[in-house]
């Protein structure tokens, strides 16, 4: 999550919809006074050392300053023993829209909300090749993708319901139910940054995406699930399929 008080907006990341990139990249454009979270470590350290570090999200700062000189010291093989300070955080990663307003107060509530938006097929793949290739992603490595295993875990996430971890609806919901954010979508991502980032004013050497999660899948979803997959996505996104406007198969 990104609050930033300089350009009167909120980043709210969604699971799985290509947001890491887009939180590394609005880093850069922060006030001291603004929150910016921690990601994972991989991803932290190259913002860190390009002087965007995570700052405002913690109980106290002298946490803050710690977490940034272990990811600083760190080399790339250590970064996945680091542990993000959860428990003494008062904003994350993936944080509720709601839960954040509850806690900033009227000072928000003229801000933009912005995120992240994806076709739930994808969502769910790539939610499946994550869930599986985690640690090869912490530890620096790319990720690889193998359509038999995910296919496999897509059932596994529907039965247990860790299919929803990817539902990225409810997070946007303002904490007075309005649901309204400015939605960059994964597929004209880049497109959809740079408007953006024009329309805070920033033409001058405006920030650029990186690529965060390499590794990601190129299969066409209809092509790596089952039909009886299709049909259990199309039921549990029902209501994202229907206000960010992507196709039913």
């Amino acid at each position: 999550m990104i609050v930033s008080h300089l350009h009167k907006f909120i980043f709210v990341k969604g699971t799985k919809v290509g947001g890491t990139s887009v939180e590394m990249a609005l880093s850069a454009i922060c006030g001291p006074d603004d929150i910016v979270t921690p990601v994972t470590p991989v991803d932290d350290k190259p913002r860190i050392e390009r002087g965007h570090v995570p700052r405002n999200y913690a109980v106290t700062r002298a946490t803050e300053i710690e977490y940034a000189r272990r990811i600083r010291d760190a080399a790339p093989e250590e970064l996945d023993r680091i542990r993000i300070p959860v428990t003494e955080s008062r904003f994350f990663n993936h944080m509720p829209l709601a839960r954040a307003e509850r806690m900033l107060g009227p000072v928000v509530d003229d801000y933009t909300v912005v995120c992240v938006e994806r076709n739930p097929y994808e969502k769910v793949i790539s939610l499946a090749n994550w869930f599986m290739q985690a640690p090869e992603y912490h530890q620096g490595r790319a990720m690889k993708f193998d359509p038999g295993v995910v296919k496999a875990t897509v059932d596994r996430m529907i039965a247990n319901g860790f299919i929803l971890r990817c539902k990225n609806i409810g997070r946007y919901r303002r904490r007075a139910g309005e649901l309204a954010p400015r939605v960059l979508r994964f597929e004209s991502l880049a497109d959809d940054f740079a408007a953006f980032v024009r329309e805070l004013g920033l033409r001058d050497n405006p920030p650029t995406l990186p690529h965060a999660k390499k590794g990601n899948y190129k299969a066409r979803p209809l092509d790596v699930l089952e039909p009886s997959q299709v049909s259990a996505i199309n039921e549990l996104f029902r209501d994202e399929f229907a206000f960010f406007g992507y196709a039913v198969a």
